[in-house]
């Protein structure tokens, strides 16, 4: 099958991920306090940045996608040129309009693409269709891998699209929030005021870092005792080992961090993971997390996604 995956750039995978499959991201732009950034899955370029502190409580910062009529100009020129089928996956849409979007473009571009390939003597059928991923980040990713992997193997694109539809109810993708008042503030900016300002003040002044669970077009609060960020992060590899030991559903667990990836071994069951991922054969991937996601997550945040067998546990 002569297909392609499409990103927004809230989706993270390793730079050396994305590379080796087949992918293509449409970036954000990033604008902070007025100025224009093009989002990036680069890591040297990511890792400045978050080492540079641009996100942070006192900076405005946000997150704007590209027009229907730049999303259209791209997939009419890199896409439909080049490939039978292509699946676009989306920020869930629970959390951003970003879906919406895409899906009514991608709607129109399949309708028209004949005529384009017509001018290139292309006579076999196009197909495209926009899915939200139902989650973000690190789950997008892991989605983004799951779906490679079946479109490689599969000679239906329908029963492809089932399979991955069936598959992505099954990705959690835990949130680890070291700032609770920027991810707040970003919430409230958004029209989302699930979470006051004395909650969040308390959760700063006691040094909480809360965990979240991204799944099924949902914000699910795991945990919100756990004091510093280490600990938590702690105790969501600490979850991951043990579900990689009972089972996972893919055997990938994608992590993806708004800081320095090189000192992941500080926290302490970091290594643990590493190890029972080698012992059953469970591939770890590790990136720095992109502008457009740390702007939605907070600065300095972590995301981690998972596929387990048993889903009622958690962190």
């Amino acid at each position: 099958m002569n297909y392609v995956l499409i990103l927004d750039s809230v989706a993270c995978l390793p730079e050396e991920e994305i590379r080796r499959r087949k992918l293509e991201i449409i970036p954000l732009s990033i604008i902070v306090e007025g100025k224009k950034y093009i989002d990036t899955h680069n890591e040297k370029i990511l890792s400045g940045l978050h080492k540079s502190g641009l996100i942070n409580v006192n900076t405005k910062a946000k997150t704007i996608s590209s027009t229907e009529a730049e999303i259209r100009h791209y997939l009419f020129k890199e896409i439909v040129p080049k490939y039978d089928v292509a699946l676009c996956q989306t920020l869930g849409m629970a959390y951003s309009p970003i879906y919406e979007s895409y899906r009514s473009v991608t709607f129109k571009v399949a309708q028209d693409a004949h005529k384009v390939r017509k001018e290139y003597a292309m006579d076999r059928p196009f197909q495209m269709t926009c899915m939200s991923s139902a989650s973000l980040a690190a789950g997008q990713g892991l989605l983004a891998i799951y779906s490679d992997e079946v479109l490689a193997e599969s000679s239906s694109y329908n029963k492809a699209k089932e399979s991955i539809e069936d598959f992505k109810q099954y990705i959690k993708s835990f949130t680890i929030v070291r700032d609770p008042i920027y991810t707040r503030q970003h919430a409230k900016s958004k029209g989302n005021e699930t979470v006051s300002y004395p909650v969040a003040w308390v959760a700063d002044k006691l040094n909480l870092a809360p965990i979240g669970n991204n799944q099924n077009e949902e914000i699910q609060v795991v945990d919100v005792k756990s004091r510093g960020f280490d600990n938590s992060v702690d105790r969501v590899l600490g979850y991951c080992s043990d579900r990689v030991r009972e089972g996972l559903k893919l055997p990938w667990v994608n992590i993806s961090y708004a800081g320095d990836i090189s000192k992941m071994p500080e926290f302490s069951n970091f290594k643990l993971l590493e190890k029972v991922c080698a012992a059953k054969g469970v591939t770890l991937l590790l990136g720095v997390m992109t502008m457009g996601a740390a702007i939605n997550l907070g600065p300095g945040s972590m995301s981690v996604a998972i596929a387990p067998n048993d889903q009622e546990t958690n962190p």
